[in-house]
């Protein structure tokens, strides 16, 4: 899951532009008010095993059951900045809900034993998003929940 989780962030990195040091794998607290760190930050908030099955004649892999959910925080100097990142992210994930290694950035490794990602957009009630950020600690900051489902690679 270590794979997976740093492909997606050197993935958004290369999309969106930003330094290597701006795009972190990291808890959205650390974005909080009494901190300089400024950037986006991509938070595993969750997981749940998968709504999808497969073909029900095997047990599936771990890998192909699991759902992360993601959590996208942006914290820049500028307000207007995290919410242009805020929209070229969900613009990004909603043009592109699903990765490869074919079609992934040429400087980013694609995990070996992945397939694909999908990324579903998971909008959260204000009272969900609320209770999320005070788990957090932090200041709410502009943010995005997305699922993200792993298909294991058949060949690896």
């Amino acid at each position: 899951m270590d794979e997976v989780l740093e492909y997606i962030r050197r993935e958004l990195r290369y999309r969106l532009e930003l330094e290597d040091r701006e795009v972190l794998l990291e808890s959205a607290s650390v974005l909080s008010d009494s901190s300089d760190t400024r950037g986006v930050a991509i938070s595993l908030v969750n997981f749940r095993v998968s709504s999808y099955q497969g073909t029900g004649l095997s047990r599936m892999d771990l890998l192909d059951s699991l759902e992360l959910y993601l959590l996208f925080a942006f914290r820049l100097w500028r307000y207007e900045d995290s919410l242009g990142l805020l929209y070229r992210t969900i613009r990004l994930f909603h043009g592109k809900p699903a990765y490869t290694a074919a079609d992934s950035h040429p400087e980013t490794e694609f995990p070996s034993d992945v397939e694909k990602l999908l990324f579903t957009l998971h909008p959260l009630e204000f009272d969900a998003l609320h209770d999320l950020w005070e788990t957090l600690g932090g200041a709410m900051v502009p943010s995005v929940l997305y699922t993200v489902r792993m298909v294991r690679n058949q060949h690896a």
